[in-house]
């Protein structure tokens, strides 16, 4: 299934956009038919299927209006009532940057935490090491030092949001995700995953 999800991605013509497009639908039909059954769902969460959904079709999922929009967000939506790491969580609540909410950096991202030198409480020491701690990531790093020693945000993080709000398909996949879903009929219900 993995590797379906791959190929949907590298599928397109230049020639003949609409095949392709329906050829991609197929394949996304196939695979939400695939995670349909608690089983499946339990081992492509295993496989991490979620987060590649998230890695590869990222604009898709991002994109209401796009034709692969609904079956992909069922697909995130099954999976993550199953297994849901927090990072795959951000990862889904960024996509198109709503809020202006994207991660700071690719490499912040990937540590998960990061000791912020904005507090006054550390010793001048402790926030030196913080800020060589952080060194390589380049221009795109939060915190920077001044001369006069005082910790400043990167203008880069004050731009505009390219999304101004969380579009409602996001707001109910994220409601889906974290509602209960009754399984019996006597009433019992079980919880989300990551709940």
């Amino acid at each position: 299934m993995i590797s379906m999800l791959d190929l949907l991605a590298s599928v397109g013509s230049i020639t003949q956009p609409e095949h392709a497009l329906d050829l991609q639908l197929a394949v996304a039909n196939i695979l939400q038919s695939l995670v349909h059954t608690e089983r499946n769902q339990q081992i492509m969460c295993e496989a991490g299927l979620h987060a590649r959904l998230l890695q590869r079709c990222s604009s898709a999922l991002a994109d209401e209006d796009h034709s692969l929009h609904p079956p992909l967000q069922r697909m995130f939506e099954r999976l993550a009532s199953q297994a849901l790491e927090p990072m795959v969580l951000r990862e889904f609540l960024r996509l198109a940057n709503p809020l202006n909410c994207g991660a700071w950096d690719k490499k912040l991202l990937k540590r998960y935490r990061v000791h912020k030198p904005s507090s006054l409480s550390y010793e001048p020491e402790m926030r030196n090491s913080m800020v060589t701690s952080m060194e390589g990531l380049g221009s795109d790093c939060v915190f920077s030092l001044h001369e006069d020693n005082h910790y400043r945000i990167n203008k880069s993080l004050l731009k505009p949001a390219d999304g101004s709000t969380v579009p409602l398909t996001r707001v109910k996949c994220l409601v889906s995700m974290t509602t209960p879903h009754d399984i019996r009929i006597h009433g019992s219900s079980v919880t989300p995953a990551f709940i």
